[in-house]
């Protein structure tokens, strides 16, 4: 049978790291899709951008390596990868290498600018602590309403109370 499968993952965020053996690790995503490359179920795999496929260059080669020991075809966009072609697999070299400079420097960036809201005095970003809210000018202030948990919390804590029991 020939279907179709569309596969997202949402923006979550994720590591591509090699953990010696050849495999790809953190993405759970990627790693059932590779399984199914590999158990001969998916022919034709097509991502929107080749930076959504892997985040640094050693990934990619192990992806590519995988893609092409499976017999499955790349379509990037409307680009077909062809890795029997040296010009196809130069090209996916290349744009992996820039792909992995780009996270990087994304990266780098996003620490600058939290450093900088720590700096001032602002929160870094990610959740805000329960019993903390945004004062709107990007520092945290007490939640009057929530805080009175965290601080009970801490109280029956502090007088020895097990996790257990507080949480009861």
């Amino acid at each position: 049978y020939d279907y179709v499968i569309v596969w997202r993952e949402e923006g979550k965020s994720g590591d591509d790291l090699n953990d010696g053996i050849g495999e790809v690790v953190r993405r759970e995503l990627l790693n059932i899709i590779i399984s199914k490359w590999e158990e001969g179920l998916i022919k034709n795999f097509w991502v929107s951008d080749l930076s959504r496929l892997s985040r640094n260059s050693d990934s990619s080669m192990i992806i590519k390596q995988k893609l092409f020991n499976s017999g499955v075809d790349l379509y990037v966009d409307n680009q077909k990868y062809n890795f029997d072609s040296k010009n196809d697999k130069l090209m996916f070299q290349i744009l992996s290498s820039f792909n992995e400079f780009e996270n990087t420097m994304r990266f780098e960036k996003g620490l600058v600018g939290k450093r900088r809201n720590l700096d001032d005095g602002k929160w870094w970003g990610g959740s805000i602590p329960l019993g903390l809210k945004n004062d709107g000018n990007g520092r945290l202030v007490e939640d009057e309403v929530n805080s009175k948990w965290i601080k009970k919390i801490f109280k029956w804590y502090n007088d020895g109370l097990s996790t257990p029991k507080i949480r009861e």
